[in-house]
């Protein structure tokens, strides 16, 4: 009986884990023949079924190729072809089920039943390349490469499926489009035309609302802390080698100037963007206080020990963050929604903590969001709407003793 018993709680298990997993199968989009990854694979996605009416759409993130050599590498990992996702998902490199992704009503008490979509990122140029001819790059005299550059592509032709009848989303009243790192820069440059996209195939009772939620995406045009170029010519070559295509107004704006990459950059296309939208950003972005502003090591692993120069960049960085966001937040004709902390971290809405946890003027990033979103669901309950702020910005580092990543004296990449 006692063996019996094991077995079955044994096979009970495996039932429950493999029902769980199932939530987020993937799906792999073969209809359209541009729509490729950098090695030519299918671009797919995972689903999580819920509430049929409300959605959440997210661009998994993972940097960029900043050039043909970093994108032939990139072609054999996981960022740049579908050939080795993991069937169930979503992917493990955003949190996995945790944060805005998470089903525990405790957790992630407003979201936690909505269908949910995670786009896999394969394309190493924030879903916006447009080159409809494939790169061949040559690696020596034997040996070649074969790239394909069509997050634009791929995007749509992603879009298409799910507002296809058979998927469903057609039908839905509000969609909100998120999505970190490069997936957060991402939704800055695509959420107007995935609006256009969502608007013109709804057919949905009462209408559709499209909104923003881009993480971490807000990557600064800014030198190094010693005023040495940083990573603005990277963009650069990404905008030119993939071709990209992105805000239609903001390309419209630069067109025939040398400033057309200037509509790869969130900070550039944000006065076009005409979506309403919530920026989750950090002003002390982890990330960036690396990769932009190129803290020594010694310095981002423990802020005690940074010289005073680059203490007083970091402290510089809010205030240039704040100024590069200033048209969206200074924008009284919308209902603007930011969670601004100043916690060195990067990726923040797809794990809990922070999700549930980091907190700005007493409110968490979770409600913050939440609350804003709410403005526009006809589904949901509004009893905390008059006790929350759709906007908080935080106090310049380190002020924010940022408990939910052990303290504000190190960068941490949760």
């Amino acid at each position: 009986g006692c063996v019996m018993s094991s077995q079955l709680f044994l096979l009970l298990l495996l039932f429950v884990v493999q029902v769980h997993a199932a939530k987020w199968p993937l799906k792999l989009v073969t209809s359209n023949n541009m729509a490729r990854c950098l090695d030519g694979s299918y671009p797919g996605y995972y689903i999580k079924r819920g509430d049929p009416k409300r959605w959440v759409i997210h661009f998994e993130g993972g940097g960029w190729c900043f050039t043909l050599a970093d994108c032939v590498h990139r072609s054999t990992t996981q960022l740049g072809s579908s050939n080795n996702w993991p069937k169930l998902g979503p992917l493990s490199m955003d949190g996995g089920a945790h944060g805005i992704f998470s089903p525990s009503a405790t957790e992630n008490p407003y979201f936690f039943n909505w269908t949910m979509i995670y786009i896999g990122y394969c394309d190493g140029g924030s879903y916006s390349g447009a080159r409809a001819k494939p790169v061949v790059v040559n690696e020596g005299a034997a040996k070649s490469t074969t790239l394909y550059f069509r997050g634009n592509y791929i995007r749509t032709a992603i879009f298409d499926e799910l507002l296809s009848p058979t998927v469903g989303m057609n039908k839905a009243n509000l969609v909100v489009l998120s999505g970190t790192s490069a997936g957060g820069l991402g939704v800055y440059l695509q959420l107007d035309n995935v609006r256009q996209m969502v608007k013109s195939q709804s057919k949905a009772e009462g209408g559709v609302h499209v909104l923003g939620l881009p993480g971490a995406g807000f990557f600064l045009d800014h030198r190094t802390w010693q005023n040495k170029p940083s990573l603005t010519p990277q963009y650069q070559n990404v905008a030119a080698f993939q071709n990209v295509t992105t805000n239609s107004d903001c390309q419209a704006h630069y067109k025939g100037t040398k400033s057309t990459w200037k509509c790869f950059m969130a900070q550039y296309v944000l006065p076009f963007i005409k979506t309403e939208m919530f920026v989750l950003n950090s002003l002390t972005d982890a990330y960036q206080m690396t990769a932009i502003l190129k803290l020594e090591q010694t310095c981002w692993n423990n802020l005690t020990t940074c010289n005073p120069q680059e203490t007083a960049a970091i402290k510089r960085y809010h205030g240039e963050m704040l100024n590069g966001l200033a048209p969206f937040l200074n924008n009284k004709q919308k209902y603007t929604g930011a969670f601004l902390d100043s916690c060195c971290i990067h990726a923040q809405s797809e794990e809990d903590p922070p999700w549930a946890a980091a907190a700005v003027e007493g409110q968490t990033m979770r409600d913050t969001v939440a609350v804003w979103v709410k403005h526009w669901d006809t589904h949901a309950d509004d009893d905390d709407a008059q006790k929350q702020k759709p906007v908080v910005v935080d106090c310049v580092w380190p002020c924010n003793k940022c408990g939910f990543i052990g303290g504000n004296m190190a960068c941490k990449w949760a």
